[in-house]
């Protein structure tokens, strides 16, 4: 009875491991949908949620070495000064700790300008501070590959 009990064990611990090792926290759940209102909000240029998601004390660093707080940030998506048509992520990873995470992903941007496209790869870093209940950007810096 002992052994069968035993194995019974090894075998249920086999079977909830690879579950267990693959789970996402809730905070980590949360953080990559906010993620994703950013991804769709960037390319819709859509200030309201553009906002809500970003930090007041934002610091969103571009590849080029500009610097800008959240109202630069905002104005230079809704202007079309970055237009983007396409971002496509890869790679993400999501860290926890406490009330602060970092996301760290590859990023494939095409933005318009004029009639041409221009491809942006990157190495992305985002801080993410949860404010409340709401996980919002405070800070991003991206890296050309």
């Amino acid at each position: 009875m002992e052994k069968y009990i035993r194995i019974s064990l090894i075998i249920a611990l086999v079977m909830i491991l690879p579950i267990l090792v693959n789970a996402q926290s809730k905070s980590e759940k949360q953080v990559e949908a906010q993620m994703e209102k950013l991804r769709v909000a960037m390319i819709d240029a859509d200030e309201s949620t553009l906002s809500k998601l970003a930090s007041d004390k934002l610091t969103y660093g571009h590849s080029n070495a500009d610097i800008e707080d959240k109202k630069k940030f905002i104005q230079r998506i809704i202007s079309g000064a970055s237009d983007f048509t396409e971002i496509t992520v890869q790679e993400q990873t999501i860290t926890v700790s406490g009330d602060v995470a970092h996301v760290r992903q590859k990023v494939e941007a095409k933005l318009k300008n004029g009639d041409a496209t221009t491809v942006l790869k990157l190495n992305v870093l985002l801080v993410w501070q949860k404010q409340g209940k709401e996980w919002l950007l405070f800070a991003r810096q991206g890296v050309r590959l």
